[in-house]
């Protein structure tokens, strides 16, 4: 039986997702095609976009928008409403990785965008991610990446510490006793599911119609450190946290998130709901891992670092 390639839901009919997924993604869609791109000219586009698109990073991709009424994604430069990602060459199954991560997120209630994962011509499948800073006729919310916020650079978006990210959230945001639990969810779910890569370009803040400043949806969820197992680097060659806590980036105890969420000055109540039901998100993982789209070798380091991280979480 065929899963869905945004829910990964059983589907019987024809077509790469359920009812429920396309809805989703536009209540006028009955069916998504392919991608009309291989991975090869995929990356050759992302080369074509790289100084006209406004979201950058290692990751290449391109910029499109949902033409409904032909039930397709298209290729734009300008106004595009998602971006797309396809096939890493120097990473193995970046899109499927991604894809499950975010849905993980999302099922931790993390606000996320939606995503999923396309088919394309050669059969690859790509990843696709709705973008949040955009409000329709060519209208953009202010968003601000947190290496914007501490006046840094690409090259020096891992030169901080979470702490000091604590304190961006704090002088930044409209309500920070809102967002700061929110961050710690996102801060802890990283760690258990691998993502080794949030530097501060990975975070950020925007502005909504109200005009109150808020943590931005969460992106560029993924386990890292199965992508580095893939290809068999050992784990003391790998680090736990792009940005350091207490100090460190490897060798992260429970203890150091507690002490993070004593800074935040979060209720107990609150810290314990949110381990909680990250738990209960870990084993969910576990439990549908295999039919996410990930290779058995992919799917096998993802959840090594799983339950290898969970031993560290939940004693």
């Amino acid at each position: 039986m065929r899963r869905c390639l945004i829910t990964m839901e059983n589907i019987d009919g024809p077509g790469n997702y359920s009812a429920r997924a396309l809805k989703l993604l536009n209540p006028k869609l009955d069916d998504l095609k392919d991608l009309p791109y291989s991975q090869e000219k995929q990356l050759i586009i992302t080369k074509e976009q790289i100084d006209k698109i406004s979201i950058q990073g290692v990751q290449p991709k391109f910029s499109a928008k949902l033409n409904a009424p032909g039930q397709i994604f298209e290729l734009v430069e300008k106004y595009g409403t998602y971006i797309i990602k396809p096939q890493n060459p120097e990473w193995h199954e970046f899109p499927e990785n991604e894809a499950f991560t975010m849905h993980m997120a999302a099922l931790y209630k993390i606000n996320t965008p939606l995503t999923g994962l396309i088919k394309c011509s050669d059969a690859t499948l790509s990843y696709f991610i709705k973008r949040f800073d955009r409000l329709g006729r060519g209208k953009k919310c202010l968003v601000e990446d947190f290496s914007q916020l501490a006046e840094l650079d690409r090259k020096t978006k891992y030169n901080y510490s979470v702490e000091n990210v604590i304190k961006l959230i704090e002088d930044y945001c409209t309500f920070p006793r809102i967002e700061l639990p929110k961050f710690f969810r996102l801060l802890i779910f990283n760690f258990l599911f691998g993502n080794e890569d949030m530097h501060l370009k990975n975070y950020s803040i925007m502005t909504n119609a109200k005009g109150v400043v808020q943590l931005a949806p969460a992106y560029d969820l993924l386990n890292s450190i199965a992508a580095y197992r893939y290809y068999d680097k050992d784990y003391s060659k790998i680090e736990q946290s792009a940005l350091s806590i207490k100090g460190k980036k490897r060798k992260l105890k429970l203890d150091d998130f507690i002490d993070l969420a004593s800074r935040m000055q979060l209720q107990q109540k609150v810290v314990s709901e949110s381990f909680r039901h990250l738990h209960k998100c870990s084993q969910q993982a576990l439990a549908i891992l295999h039919s996410s789209f990930m290779s058995e070798k992919m799917k096998q380091v993802y959840e090594e670092v799983l339950k290898r991280h969970e031993t560290i979480l939940f004693k």
